[in-house]
């Protein structure tokens, strides 16, 4: 039984000597109880992990759509002096934070919804032609 090997893990010999006083269908219970109530903090501990991930799918839109790639952007990107030599300036950067397939999955599911599901409101309607 599951109870019996919980007691001997810790106690050793002293737990294969202690008697539970349940039934087997008491022990089944205690069992599954236990089985329960450890799945149900993972799958608590998993919705946690789904609910920041989708938290954060607005900033990631943009990630998404640049194959993972996160472009810090700037307003200005160089400063020329009047004889068009660069004082200052910035360099693209670029870092990958979604993997290009986590990306390409990302921009699918959001494509999904403005073409299939509640998005369908703000999908962008033809310019011309018929």
């Amino acid at each position: 039984m599951a109870i019996e090997a919980r007691l001997t893990a810790p106690l050793g010999e002293v737990g294969r000597k202690l008697h539970t006083a349940r039934s087997r269908n008491d022990q089944v219970a205690a069992d599954l109880q236990l089985y329960l109530r450890d799945r149900v903090r993972t799958i608590v501990a998993r919705v946690a992990e789904l609910q920041t991930a989708t938290s954060m799918i607005p900033a990631s839109a943009p990630v998404s759509a640049d194959d993972g790639l996160a472009v810090h952007p700037y307003a200005i990107t160089a400063v020329v002096d009047e004889n068009g030599k660069v004082i200052e300036g910035h360099e693209f950067q670029a870092e990958q934070v979604l993997s290009p397939d986590l990306a390409y999955m990302m921009q699918f599911m959001l494509e999904q919804v403005i073409n299939h599901g509640t998005g369908a409101g703000a999908r962008p309607r033809r310019a011309g032609g018929r």
